[in-house]
C-alpha cells in the first residue's frame, strides 16, 4: 500500500482549502522508490465546464475537471499514476454519476470501460470548510462498475 496517513492528511488539507469548490489531484507512485506522492491539480471546472449525465452545466462547486497534462507530466517524471483525488463539498464521499461518467469511457454501444485502468478513486467529504469521509472506489471487472473498495 502506498497510501499513508501523511498523504491522507495532504489530500484533506487540498479538499478544504478548495472549499466551497471540489478539489482534484493525483496519487503517484514513483517507479524508481516506490514511494507515494500526493500532488494536487487544479480544478479546470469553471474554465472548460463540462455537462452532467443530466445535459445540466455544472461549475466547480459540485463537478471537476482535471488537466489531463498533469498526468502526461508525472508518467514523464517517473511516476505511476495509482489514484485520481477529488472532494465533494457538502455532500458525501460517494461515487456519483458524473463521477463514473468521467472515470469511464464507452465506445458506441458497448459496456464502460474505465478510462484508466487499475487506477483507484478517492472521494473526500468536505463539509463547512472540514473534511469528513474519505472513500476509495475501485473498477469491479464483474460488476462493469466502480464500488467502494481499499486504498492503494
Amino acid at each position: 500500500m502506498i497510501w499513508t496517513d501523511e498523504l491522507e492528511a495532504r489530500a484533506r488539507e487540498h479538499a478544504e482549502e478548495a472549499y466551497p469548490a471540489e478539489c482534484c489531484g493525483l496519487l503517484l507512485q514513483s517507479r524508481e522508490t516506490g514511494v507515494g506522492e500526493y500532488r494536487p491539480c487544479d480544478n479546470l471546472q469553471d474554465v472548460d465546464p463540462v455537462l452532467d449525465p443530466s445535459g445540466r452545466v455544472r461549475g466547480a462547486d459540485t463537478a471537476f475537471r482535471l488537466d489531463g497534462t498533469e498526468v502526461v507530466r508525472a508518467e514523464r517524471e517517473g511516476f505511476d499514476l495509482r489514484g485520481i483525488v477529488h472532494s465533494h463539498p457538502d455532500h458525501p464521499a460517494q461515487f456519483s454519476a458524473m463521477d463514473r461518467e468521467q472515470a469511464t469511457w464507452r465506445f458506441e454501444d458497448d459496456a464502460p470501460e474505465p478510462a484508466f485502468p487499475g487506477v483507484s478513486y478517492l472521494v473526500i467529504s468536505v463539509y463547512e470548510g472540514c473534511s469528513k469521509d474519505a472513500v476509495w472506489f475501485q473498477w469491479q471487472e464483474g460488476e462493469r462498475d466502480f464500488v467502494e473498495g481499499l486504498a492503494p
